[in-house]
């Protein structure tokens, strides 16, 4: 170059540089620009991310007091449901609610009762009735109402330190306690400490209550509710582990602290979290966020600070790509703008630069089109015609969404355009059909259209889908899964899956970190145990049994398969273990060791096989929608026929009963014998109760077909309960209990018939068990009285006598009719002893009645069969007569035929001794068992009681008017006297008397009453 051409060059030169300065400027501003908006945006979408988990907290948070919510009202329609809950129903109650498990940090379930000052000392000695004999109300002093904790589960030193606390004497808890019980819902209470909670673990304390309104009395105003209050049901929560349990994955993003109230101050604080593994934070947190929520009717402040674990997700590549990307943008451009003004020559070296420009832009992995402000593609890249599958010609200049119009109305067509009118860049995954690929996509909008870069994701999401199917299997696997680190000291478990828990009981929390024999407990002499350490030692794959033991101590077997995990090196990282609960199949093979399946008497299913099919029955009717019956079967007066006609007759009559129940179910349904004359039937696949009842009575029918036995035929009847599947439950054992429920009702309705299952039934067994419960202590307690009814010399008119007749004063229950307590303490076997109570006492009223004044009279008292079986009975009668010194001709003892025609020659020797003691006999209730009169001949019977019910309707009933008057005139031939029983008319006296009947006895002379009542009665009797 000559001299003269430098010296053109170098002015043109700086001539230009103030607008290739400002090129690199404008580029370098638009690079620092675009830097700082994706910075914006990344810490954005943190942002976002840290408060959308903070509102999870408050979600979870709510959810969980739901939930404890949802316990209290079903505590609280118990009270509803019941007119008096007792401690025990409570207590069985609360626990079956399952508190430690289901309610984390709800420390039990309460009941506190609503009390004016005026009922305090009833209700601490009703209290203390019930066995709480240190029960008081406190704190002490005057208020104008109490509310007093009468019921708190579980059970405990704790709970009942807690006992007769009135709540409503603490301010803070009584704000609650009126909130709730104005509102009508439940409520939570502000920070407290919780009662007994002083250990070194206490925590802050919330309490929750729902008041419990008189039942029919709830109202709409809030006048309303508090007249018809009458208590509360609340449960005490202590707050950490309430929190804890809320959250379950506590995350290492944010540290958490909970406030009660708007005003986050230290004396408010319930809750402060620190994520275990989280790196400490050196400096102030990136992110803050506080908020108030409404929780049950209380404020709680939620303040949440990001942890360098989010933190540290600000600050990826993309800003950095998108700043170098700039800078050689700008470097080009300044290079190109720079080249363009120095002269026409430097051209081929501009075009040299721009072509190296664009060889570095398409060879990046991503895809990149432009398109312009009519949605016209402008450029795109040889990755995006790749991904496209469409040629930059066919493309270029051409509408989006005409050459793709799959994509009008998709994702793409709604967030391009969101991109466009918002003016902001937006993300997302996509599926697109056609070219069956998803797509990642980052738009960005342009002044003049729209810049996209995306890429396909096909096999990352093909990677994610195999992972989370791997992992899913994993989850809903029915065997336990259970992966230790081989590579760390002990191999911990370091993940189980929920089928693990389900076997072992033991929570995953509870099992990381532990190695897997804990699971065997202290029986470590088992010989797979060496066999399982030989295959982890040599890094192989086996199987082995081992007996385990669940989180309650019950065994189980564990069939355990474990096989290597290894590295791309081939080192062993992790051993795979895979448990399958074989305790089923083992406990079957020992149980046909043990016995067979039927019974071996009948041939019929056994109780082990029957339980078996009504679960296989169960399993089918929830898969079909159809209904299974069981059918509990007794047969009405067996023990009758198997003592008179023995036990071979017996076995006889099982066996054809077996056979006809068998032959009257169809194929697939189950005909078993549990034992005794108890059979059960299992009907499968029931569509309606109609076919299930048809059923029924065609077996009582078969059942009722005479029997031939010993040149005889005998016909049996029988009673039957019936549970149905799902309508009564899906479980064996509850449903065979139900249906024995309800044939012990049949029995009770006269037997002979048939009784579906109803709740209701569970409250008269309940009864049924608190009377046996009771009549243990009743006599200690003199519950039982005794009331005394007139016998009338029909001739005279006059009082010759009284029947005895015991009554029992129940505390809980009132007055127990004798037909509920008698047959219980026959079964139980009280009857001697309290039939030895009334045989003393009545002789001993006798007595008093002789002393003072009353004519002579005869004191009838009944025996039952317990007491003529008893050896002591001639004692127990001797001993009454001396200590009472009633003569022996004033007592006389009634029996009923069916006791003494069980075993006649026995019966005869028994009465004969008690006649020898100069005691008279009376035969009760003749007429409605065996009535054979050739039989009394062989009894030392002084008096016969003509049964109510032929007396009933002796005026009406020709019939009846015919039985009584052969029973007068042959039991007169056998000479013995006649009394008959339940006379309540005048017109049925005058037959009696017109009859020649002796004497009689009955509501129309008088009830039976007390001794003092009866003194009075048979005064005024006598002075007719």
């Amino acid at each position: 170059m000559s001299r003269d051409e430098s010296r053109q060059i170098t002015p043109r030169l700086f001539r230009l540089r103030p607008g290739v300065l400002l090129t690199a400027g404008l580029f370098l501003a638009l690079t620092l620009f675009g830097w700082q908006l994706v910075r914006g945006l990344e810490r954005e979408s943190i942002e976002e991310r840290f408060s959308a988990r903070i509102a999870e907290v408050e979600l979870r948070l709510k959810s969980r007091l739901t939930d404890y919510e949802e316990a209290l009202r079903s505590a609280a329609a118990l009270m509803l449901a019941s007119d008096a809950v007792s401690r025990e129903e409570w207590r069985t109650f609360a626990r079956g609610l399952q508190l430690v498990d289901r309610y984390p940090g709800v420390q039990g379930l309460g009941y506190a009762q609503r009390l004016q000052p005026h009922e305090v000392q009833a209700h601490i000695d009703a209290v203390r009735r019930e066995g709480l004999a240190d029960y008081r109300l406190w704190p002490a002093g005057q208020r104008d109402e109490y509310t007093a904790i009468v019921y708190l589960e579980p059970d405990n030193a704790r709970t009942r330190g807690a006992l007769g606390y009135d709540m409503f004497a603490d301010p803070v808890r009584r704000q609650a306690m009126s909130e709730a019980r104005d509102q009508g819902a439940a409520v939570i209470s502000p920070k407290v400490a919780l009662l007994r909670d002083n250990g070194d673990d206490s925590q802050p304390g919330l309490l929750m209550y729902l008041p419990h309104y008189a039942k029919g009395l709830a109202s709409d105003t809030v006048e309303g509710r508090r007249a018809a209050l009458r208590g509360y049901i609340y449960a005490p929560i202590r707050f950490r582990e309430f929190v804890a349990a809320a959250l379950q994955e506590h995350a290492a993003d944010f540290e958490l602290e909970i406030y009660d109230g708007r005003n986050p101050v230290a004396e408010a604080l319930l809750y402060r979290s620190h994520a275990p593994g989280a790196p400490p934070r050196t400096g102030e947190p990136l992110f803050r966020r506080t908020v108030t929520a409404m929780f049950h009717g209380q404020n709680w402040t939620l303040r949440a600070a990001s942890l360098p674990g989010i933190e540290q997700q600000v600050g990826t590549r993309a800003p950095a790509a998108v700043l170098w990307g700039g800078l050689l943008v700008t470097l080009l451009a300044t290079m190109a703008a720079l080249a363009a003004s120095v002269s026409r020559e430097r051209a081929n070296a501009l075009s040299a630069a721009r072509g190296e420009t664009q060889r570095i832009l398409e060879s990046i992995d991503d895809a990149f089109f432009a398109l312009d402000g009519d949605w016209r593609f402008t450029y795109l890249n040889p990755q995006a015609e790749k991904l496209l599958h469409r040629g930059i010609g066919e493309l270029l200049n051409r509408n989006i969404w005409e050459e793709f119009p799959q994509a009008v109305g998709s994702e793409f067509h709604r967030q391009y355009r969101l991109a466009r009118e918002q003016q902001k860049s937006v993300s997302f995954i996509e599926f697109y059909p056609p070219l069956r690929t998803w797509f990642e996509v980052h738009a960005y909008p342009q002044p003049s259209g729209l810049s996209v870069f995306f890429r396909n994701i096909n096999q990352r999401r093909a990677r994610e889908e195999a992972l989370r199917l791997r992992e899913r299997a994993l989850e809903a696997s029915a065997n336990a899964i259970v992966i230790t680190d081989h590579q760390q000291p002990d191999q911990p478990i370091i993940y189980v899956n929920p089928a693990f828990e389900r076997i072992t009981g033991y929570r995953a929390d509870e099992a990381v970190g532990r190695n897997c024999r804990f699971l065997q407990g202290s029986d470590r002499n088992q010989a797979d145990i060496e066999k399982l350490r030989a295959l982890i030692r040599d890094g192989e794959e086996g199987r082995v049994v081992l007996r385990n033991y669940h989180k309650s101590g019950d065994l189980f077997w564990n069939e355990l398969y474990v096989a290597p995990v290894r590295d791309e090196q081939g080192r062993i990282t992790h051993f795979v273990g895979v448990q399958t609960d074989i305790t089923d199949s083992k406990k079957y093979l020992l149980e046909l060791e043990r016995r067979a399946t039927h019974d071996l008497l009948t041939g019929l299913a056994n109780r082990s096989l029957l339980m078996d099919r009504i679960q296989l029955a169960a399993m089918q009717a929830r898969r079909r929608g159809s209904k299974v019956a069981v059918l509990f079967i007794d047969l009405d007066g067996f023990k009758m026929i198997n003592d008179g006609f023995g036990h071979g007759t017996g076995d006889q009559v099982l066996k054809l009963t077996g056979n006809r129940l068998a032959a009257n179910i169809r194929q697939g349904d189950t005909a078993a014998r549990l034992g005794g004359d108890e059979f059960v039937v299992v009907l499968n696949d029931q569509e309606k109760i109609e076919d299930i009842s048809d059923a029924v009575q065609r077996i009582m029918d078969a059942v009722l077909r005479p029997i031939p036995i010993q040149q005889q035929e005998i016909t049996l009847t029988c009673s039957i309960g019936i549970s149905v599947c799902p309508d009564d439950g899906d479980d064996p054992d509850e449903l065979l209990k139900f249906a024995d429920v309800a044939m012990y009702k049949a029995k009770e309705e006269g037997k002979n018939t048939s009784r579906f299952y109803t709740r209701g039934m569970n409250d008269a067994i309940v009864r049924k068990v608190t009377l046996t419960n009771n009549l243990r202590r009743a006599l200690e307690r003199e519950e039982f009285r005794l009331h005394y009814q007139p016998q009338i010399d029909l001739a005279t008119g006059a009082p010759i006598g009284a029947e005895a007749l015991i009554r029992w004063q129940h505390p809980q229950y009132g007055m127990v009719s004798p037909a509920q307590f008698i047959p219980l303490a026959e079964q139980s076997g009280q009857i001697v002893q309290v039939g030895g109570w009334a045989l003393l006492t009545a002789c001993r009223q006798a007595a008093e009645f002789a002393e003072s004044g009353l004519a002579p009279l005869v004191m009838s008292v009944n025996l039952s069969a317990r007491q003529l079986r008893d050896d002591n009975l001639i004692q127990v009668i001797r001993n009454a007569l001396l200590e009472s010194g009633l003569p022996p001709a004033s007592l006389e003892l009634e029996i009923t035929e069916s006791m003494v025609m069980s075993d006649v020659e026995k019966s005869a020797e028994i009465l004969a001794r008690i006649k020898k003691l100069g005691v008279r006999i009376a035969m009760d209730d003749f007429g409605t068992g065996y009535s054979s009169l050739s039989y009394l001949k062989r009894f030392p019977i002084d008096r016969l009681k003509i049964d109510q019910s032929f007396i009933h309707e002796v005026t009406t009933d020709p019939s009846d008017a015919a039985l009584t008057r052969a029973i007068i005139a042959l039991a007169h031939n056998l000479g013995i006297r006649v009394v008959a029983e339940g006379v309540e008319t005048r017109e049925q006296r005058d037959f009696l008397v017109k009859a020649g009947c002796d004497e009689a006895q009955g509501f129309f002379y008088g009830r039976p009453v007390p001794a003092a009542e009866f003194r009075e009665l048979a005064g005024r009797l006598q002075a007719r």
